[in-house]
C-alpha cells in the first residue's frame, strides 16, 4: 500500500553513429533517381496511356466481333459472292490489323517510356524500410538527445558563469599582484635599506674594532719594547743585581699577567656588545618588514589556501569526468539491457517453440521401447519363441544397436557359410541330374528313331504283303515257326511283335496276312485310348485345378470365420473383459474346447505377422495395467466409436446435454440476478437511511474489509454493469437505491454502536476490550509490486493506493451486502468523475478518505474530508491470516490478498487505535516476476 519510488526511465543508448558515406550516397543516388523519374508526371501520362488502351481494347472488342460476323456471312456465301465480298472483308481485316498495331505501339511506347524511367531507379524497398529504422531509432533515441542537450545546455551555461567569475577574480588577481609588486619593491627598499644600515653599521663597528686593536698592538708593543728593554737592563746589570730585583721582576711580571687578562676580558666583552648590537639591528629590521607587509597580506597569498584551491579544482574536474563515465556506463548499460530484452524476447519465443516441439515429441520414451523392441526383433540373433518370451517378460536384452547388429552379421555370415556349401551340393546334384538327363534324352531319341523305323517297316511291309499277295497266302509257307511253350504272364507288345499266342504257341503261324492288321488295330486302339487318357487326364487336371481353388477359398473363408469367431468370442465370456487379448496373454490364441480349430488357429497365427503379435501383446499388457474405471471408460469409449450409428448418436447426445445444461444455468442465473438486485436495492437504501450518524468513543477502531463473495453479473432489472465505466458510477448506483430505501423505509440514521465485527476472522485476533466500531469505508485501489532483475524471482510488495467510500451505514443494516461489495468493485474501473464522491450529496456514497504508504512498513489512512473529519492515523502491522478460499478474485484471476490487522502509531488523531482489512478481493501478485515490468500494479478492493 505504499508509493512505489520509481526512478528515471533507462533510455537505450543504441550507439547509432554517424550515416556511413556509402549509404548517404544511396540515398542521394536515390533521390536524384526518383527527382528524374517524376513519378507524378509519370502516373498522369501512364493514366492517359491507360485509358487509350481501354479504348483500343473496347474498339478491338467491337470490330473483332465485327470481322467474326462478316467472316461467318461470307463463308455462307457462294463462289461467285465470295469473289465479290473478298475485297471488303480483306480491307476490314486490315483494317483491325492497323488497330492492333497502333495499339501495340502505344503500349510498347508507354512501357519503354515507363522502364526507361524507373530502370534507372533503385529498388525504394530497403531504402524505405532503412528510413523506418532510422526514424524509430530517432524516435527513441530523440529524447535522450534532447535531455542530454539541454543538460550540456545548462552546463554551457554553467561554464559561462564560472568563466566570467574566473575573469572577475583574473582581474582582481592582476591588480592584487601589480599591487604586491608595488609592496614587494617597497619591502625590496626598504630591507635594502635596513641591511644596507646593518652592513653601515657593521662596517664603523668593525672599522672601530680594528683601531682599537691596532691601538691595543700598538700598546702592546711598546709595553713588550719597554719590558724587553728593562730586561736587557737586568741582564746587563749582572749578577750584582740579582737578589735585589727579583721581587721588583716578579711585581712586574705579575702586573703584565694581570693587564693581559683584563685586556682579554675588556675583547671579550666588547665582541658580545658588537653582536648583540648586530642582533638588535636585524630584529628591528624584521620588524619593520613584518610590520610593513601586515596589513597588506591577502588570502590568495596563504599557500595552504591555494593548495586546498587547486586540490578542490582538481576534485570537481575529476568528478566532473566521473559524472561523464557514469553516464557513458549508464547508456552502455540500457544499451545493453535492450539487447538483452531482445534477446530475452527471442528466447521466450524459442522456448515456447521447444516446448511445443517436445509436446510433440513425447512419446519419445514409447517410440524408444519399441524402437528396441524391434531391434531386438529384428536382430536378434535367437529363434522367435525366445523373443517373444522375451517381449511378453519385458526382459530385452540392454545391447546396443551395434553390438545386434554385430551379432546379426556374423549370424547372416555362418548361415550364408551353410547355404553355400549347400549350393555347391545342389549344384554338384544338378549337374549330375543333368548328365543323367542328356543320357535319357538321347535314349528316348533312339528309341523315337527305332519306333518310328519300326512304324515305316511295318507299313512297307503291310503295303507290300498287299501288293505281292492278294489271295491272302502266307508269305512264309514254307517257313515253319514253332516257338517254345511259355508258362506265365506274356506282355502284349511281346504277342504284337512275335505274332504269338500263348494258347497257340504250339501251332504254326503263317505269314503277315494276320499280323499286320492286329498291329494297325492294337495301335490304333493305343492312339485312341492314349486320346482318351489325355482327354481325362486334361479334365482331371482342371477338376484338380478347380478343387484346389474352392479349397484355397474355403480356407480363406474359414479363417475369416475363424477370426470372426474369435471376435465374437471376447464378447461372450460373460463380461470379465472388454478386449480379446485381457483374458489371454497371447493374442494368437483363443481358448475353445474342439480340438478340430487347431489346424485353423495354426493357419491363423502363421499369418499374423511379428509385429502384429507385439502390438497386440502390448495392447493386452496396457490393458491389464489398467484400473477398473479405466476399463470400464475404455470399454464405453470402444463402444461409442464401434460404429457410424454409435459415435452419432453420442455426438447427439453430447450436443442435447449441453444445451440442457446452458438453457438451465441461464434461466437459474436469471432468476437469481433478479433476485439479488430487488434485494440489493432493498439493503442498500436501508444502509442509506442511517448515513450520517456514528458512534462516539474515546478509543475507536476503524474496520476496512475486502470481501469474498462472487460478483453477480447484473444489480438489479434497471442497472446493467456496462454502464458501471467507473467506481464513482457503481457506488452512484448503490447510493440511489439507498435513497429510495431510505424514503421507503424512514430509517433517519445509521447507529455505528449496533456494528459488530464479522463472526469469523480467519486467524486474526478480536479487538481489545473497550473499544467501538468508529468508522467502516470500502476501499479500491492497487497494490504495488516491484521486480528485480531475474525474471524468476518473486516480486516484493511496495505498499498500496486506495481511496476510501463511507460503507457505515451498509454495516449497520446489511452486513452481507457489505461483504459482497468488494468482489464487485474490484471489477469495475477505477476512473470517471469522482466529484460526486466527494461533494457530501445524500445521493452519492461519500469518499471518506485516502489510504497510502508513507514508508515500506507505514500504511497511513486519511479519513479527514471536507466534508467531516474522522482522523488521521500512521498504523503498521500486528497480525495477518491469508484470506479463505471463498475469497473473491481480481480481473485476471488473482487471489486475493491478506487479512491483517494494523495498530496505530504514535500520532493519530480522533482516538484511533486499530484498523482491520478484511474479506479481500484481488491484489495478489504472481508467483514470479517472468513477463512483469520493474514495478507494476494489481487492482484490489477493502471495506
Amino acid at each position: 500500500m505504499a508509493d512505489t519510488a520509481q526512478g528515471p526511465t533507462p533510455v537505450a543508448d543504441t550507439g547509432m553513429g554517424p550515416k556511413p558515406v556509402e549509404e548517404g550516397n544511396k540515398f542521394q543516388h536515390a533521390i536524384s533517381a526518383w527527382r528524374n523519374v517524376d513519378l507524378t508526371n509519370l502516373t498522369a501520362n501512364l493514366d492517359n496511356t491507360a485509358s487509350e488502351i481501354v479504348t483500343y481494347q473496347r474498339d478491338s472488342t467491337v470490330q473483332r466481333k465485327d470481322l467474326a460476323q462478316k467472316t461467318k456471312e461470307f463463308k455462307k456465301l457462294d463462289d461467285a459472292s465470295k469473289l465479290v465480298e473478298i475485297k471488303g472483308l480483306l480491307k476490314a481485316y486490315q483494317t483491325f490489323i492497323d488497330l492492333l498495331t497502333t495499339h501495340s505501339k502505344s503500349v510498347n511506347s508507354a512501357f519503354l517510356q515507363a522502364y526507361t524511367s524507373i530502370s534507372e531507379a533503385p529498388d525504394p524497398y530497403p531504402l524505405l524500410e532503412a528510413s523506418v529504422d532510422s526514424m524509430l531509432v530517432t524516435e527513441e533515441t530523440l529524447p535522450r538527445i534532447t535531455e542530454e542537450n539541454q543538460r550540456l545546455q545548462e552546463n554551457v551555461a554553467r561554464l559561462t558563469s564560472q568563466l566570467g567569475e574566473a575573469e572577475s577574480k583574473l582581474q582582481v588577481e592582476r591588480a592584487a599582484r601589480k599591487e604586491s609588486e608595488d609592496t614587494l619593491e617597497a619591502r625590496v627598499k626598504g630591507v635594502e635599506s635596513s641591511w644596507s644600515a646593518v652592513l653601515d653599521e657593521k662596517k664603523d663597528n668593525w672599522e672601530a674594532r680594528e683601531r682599537s686593536l691596532e691601538e691595543k698592538l700598538e700598546n702592546q708593543e711598546r709595553l713588550l719594547n719597554e719590558m724587553r728593554a728593562s730586561y736587557e737592563v737586568g741582564q746587563r746589570l749582572g749578577l750584582s743585581g740579582d737578589n735585589p730585583d727579583a721581587p721588583r721582576s716578579t711585581t712586574s711580571s705579575a702586573e703584565l699577567e694581570m693587564l693581559h687578562s683584563e685586556l682579554e676580558r675588556a675583547s671579550s666583552r666588547l665582541a658580545e656588545v658588537e653582536a648583540r648590537n648586530e642582533q638588535m639591528r636585524l630584529e628591528l629590521a624584521h620588524a619593520k618588514c613584518s610590520l610593513s607587509s601586515q596589513p597588506q597580506k591577502s588570502l590568495e597569498d596563504d599557500p595552504d589556501y591555494m593548495r586546498v584551491r587547486t586540490e578542490n579544482s582538481s576534485l570537481i574536474r575529476k568528478l566532473e569526468t566521473a559524472r561523464m563515465d557514469k553516464e557513458n556506463i549508464k547508456r552502455e548499460f540500457d544499451t545493453r539491457l535492450h539487447s538483452l530484452e531482445r534477446e530475452t524476447a527471442s528466447l521466450k519465443e524459442e522456448r515456447t517453440s521447444l516446448k511445443s516441439k517436445i509436446q510433440k515429441w513425447s512419446d519419445y520414451d514409447d517410440i524408444k521401447q519399441e524402437l528396441e523392441v524391434l531391434k531386438s526383433i529384428e536382430f536378434s540373433t535367437g529363434d522367435d519363441d525366445e523373443v517373444r518370451d522375451k517381449a511378453e517378460k519385458g526382459a530385452e536384452a540392454s545391447d546396443t544397436l551395434e553390438k545386434l547388429l554385430l551379432s546379426r552379421n556374423k549370424k547372416l555370415s555362418e548361415e550364408l557359410t551353410i547355404l553355400r556349401v549347400s549350393h555347391q551340393d545342389l549344384n554338384s546334384r544338378l549337374a549330375s541330374i543333368q548328365e543323367e538327363l542328356n543320357g535319357t534324352k538321347k535314349e528316348l531319341e533312339e528309341a523315337r528313331n527305332l519306333n518310328d523305323k519300326l512304324e515305316s517297316d511295318l507299313a512297307n511291309m503291310q503295303a507290300e504283303g498287299a501288293s505281292a499277295f492278294p489271295s491272302g497266302a502266307s508269305v512264309a509257307g514254307t517257313y515253319v515257326t514253332r516257338a517254345p511253350t511259355r508258362k506265365g504272364r506274356i506282355s502284349p507288345t511281346s504277342s504284337i511283335i512275335s505274332g504269338m499266342d500263348p494258347r497257340m504257341s504250339q501251332e504254326p503261324m503263317g505269314g503277315g496276312s494276320g499280323i499286320l492288321p492286329m498291329v494297325t488295330a492294337q495301335r490304333d486302339r493305343f492312339k485312341k485310348k492314349n486320346a482318351q487318357l489325355e482327354q481325362d487326364l486334361g479334365e482331371a487336371h482342371k477338376t484338380v485345378r478347380q478343387l484346389r481353388q474352392e479349397v484355397a477359398a474355403l480356407q480363406k473363408d474359414n479363417l475369416n470365420l475363424y477370426e470372426k469367431t474369435r471376435y465374437v468370442s471376447t464378447y461372450n465370456r460373460g463380461g470379465a473383459t472388454a478386449s480379446a487379448y485381457a483374458a489371454n496373454p497371447n493374442p494368437s490364441t483363443i481358448s475353445m474346447g474342439n480340438p478340430n480349430l487347431d489346424r485353423y488357429r495354426k493357419a491363423y497365427e502363421s499369418n499374423l505377422s511379428p509385429f502384429a503379435a507385439f502390438r497386440g501383446r502390448e495392447s493386452a499388457r496396457a490393458y491389464r495395467r489398467m484400473s477398473f474405471p479405466e476399463r470400464v471408460v475404455y470399454s464405453i469409449t470402444r463402444m461409442v466409436l464401434a460404429s457410424r450409428a454409435s459415435r452419432n448418436l453420442f455426438a447427439a447426445y453430447c450436443v442435447a446435454l449441453h444445451v440442457v445444461v446452458f438453457f438451465s444455468l441461464y434461466w437459474l442465473g436469471s432468476t437469481d440476478v433478479e433476485k439479488h438486485g430487488s434485494n440489493f436495492g432493498s439493503a442498500a437504501a436501508a444502509a442509506a437511511a442511517a448515513a450520517g450518524g456514528g458512534g462516539q468513543g474515546a478509543l475507536a477502531s476503524c474496520a476496512i474489509l475486502t470481501s469474498a463473495a462472487p460478483a453477480p453479473a447484473r444489480l438489479g432489472a434497471e442497472y446493467d454493469q456496462d454502464a458501471f465505466d467507473s467506481l464513482s458510477a457503481y457506488f452512484k448506483v448503490i447510493a440511489a437505491g439507498m435513497q429510495q430505501a431510505q424514503l421507503l423505509s424512514g430509517f433517519s440514521n445509521c447507529d455505528l454502536s449496533k456494528a459488530q465485527m464479522p463472526s469469523g476472522l480467519y486467524g486474526l485476533p478480536a479487538p481489545e476490550a473497550g473499544l467501538t466500531v468508529r468508522h467502516v469505508a470500502v476501499g479500491r485501489g492497487t497494490q504495488n509490486y516491484t521486480c528485480s532483475g531475474s525474471s524468476s524471482s518473486a516480486p516484493v510488495a511496495a505498499g498500496a493506493v486506495a481511496t476510501l467510500f463511507d460503507a457505515s451505514c451498509v454495516a449497520v443494516l446489511f452486513p452481507n451486502l457489505l461483504q459482497r461489495i468488494p468482489a464487485m468493485a474490484v471489477l469495475l474501473d477505477v476512473g470517471g468523475d469522482e466529484e460526486g464522491q466527494a461533494g457530501g450529496s445524500s445521493s452519492v456514497l461519500e469518499e471518506s478518505g485516502k489510504h497510502f504508504f508513507t514508508d515500506r512498513s507505514t500504511a497511513f489512512f486519511d479519513l479527514d474530508t471536507s466534508t467531516r473529519d474522522l482522523g488521521k492515523a500512521p498504523c503498521s502491522k500486528a497480525n495477518s491470516a491469508e484470506a479463505p478460499a471463498t475469497a473473491g478474485r481480481g480481473r485476471s484471476g488473482e487471489k486475493a490478498v491478506a487479512w491483517l490487522q494494523l495498530r496505530a502509531k504514535g500520532g493519530a488523531t480522533d482516538g484511533i487505535k486499530e484498523v482491520y482489512r478484511l474479506a479481500t478481493a484481488g491484489g495478489s501478485a504472481p508467483a514470479t516476476c517472468e513477463g512483469m515490468p520493474a514495478s507494476f500494479e494489481v487492482p484490489y478492493s477493502a471495506v
